[in-house]
């Protein structure tokens, strides 16, 4: 399986960092904050060949790059479908930004919004806001894909034995309590899941640069830690 780490970071940006977002087999989009489609056409990607973007939540660091995506498809001339699959509201959200920008109609030509995914197993994270994990299965390789969540059963399950296992690591583990408050994942939180999981390898996401650095300093087999936009091969 081919992924690319279009970012790794949380809501709160530091130089030369990106929100969390992965490219899966330069086709399949998970979460599109608001530097992902620069990011994708600043590497060569063609927006043609971005066929399913799945959106965890609707905050701006994993949902606001929408409109830019769509813009530039139209921009582009591509009318080939995208499916945009996400929350309940992401339809009528996304509809009502898009006016808001004056945009015109024929730029949603080829947009779908929540068409089944067969390669897709949606379950809930918990958040403060409704929030999604996705399970993508591509030819023989499982990935799992956590978003924005507290520690959370459903969300392992839904997990379970995936050769990728993308988690959020948003804080360190001194500040238990702050990431519960706002629906978040410690250090710990991470590893727990990963390894209740029972999956093969750990990419943790939407990092700060506190919860990177103790993600370093730890001596805990089959972690890759992403780089922001480097490609890997799994």
């Amino acid at each position: 399986m081919k992924f690319k780490a279009i970012g790794t970071w949380s809501s709160k940006l530091d130089i030369g960092k990106k929100n969390s977002s992965f490219l899966l087999e330069d086709n399949t989009l998970l979460d599109c904050g608001p530097h992902a489609v620069e990011e994708l056409i600043n590497s060569g990607i063609n927006l043609k060949d971005i066929k399913a973007v799945l959106v965890t939540h609707l905050h701006l660091d994993h949902y606001g790059g929408i409109p830019e995506l769509i813009w530039q498809r139209a921009l582009n001339g591509i009318t080939d479908p995208v499916n945009i699959i996400g929350p309940e509201k992401i339809e009528n959200s996304t509809i009502s930004i898009l006016k808001y920008y004056n945009t015109p109609e024929f730029m949603l030509e080829g947009v779908k919004f929540n068409n089944p995914d067969n390669r897709v197993t949606v379950a809930p994270g918990i958040h403060t806001v409704e929030d999604y994990t996705y399970r993508i299965k591509i030819e023989n390789k499982k990935l799992f894909y956590s978003g924005d969540t507290s520690y959370s059963e459903t969300a392992i399950k839904n997990g379970e034995n995936c050769d990728i296992f993308i988690h959020e690591a948003t804080y360190c583990n001194n500040k238990e309590d702050e990431a519960k408050k706002y629906g978040h994942s410690t250090v710990n939180d991470a590893l727990k899941a990963f390894t209740l999981s029972r999956s093969k390898i750990l990419v943790p996401t939407h990092m700060s640069a506190d919860s990177l650095n103790q993600i370093k300093s730890l001596n805990y087999e089959n972690i890759l830690i992403p780089e922001d936009g480097k490609v890997y091969y799994l």
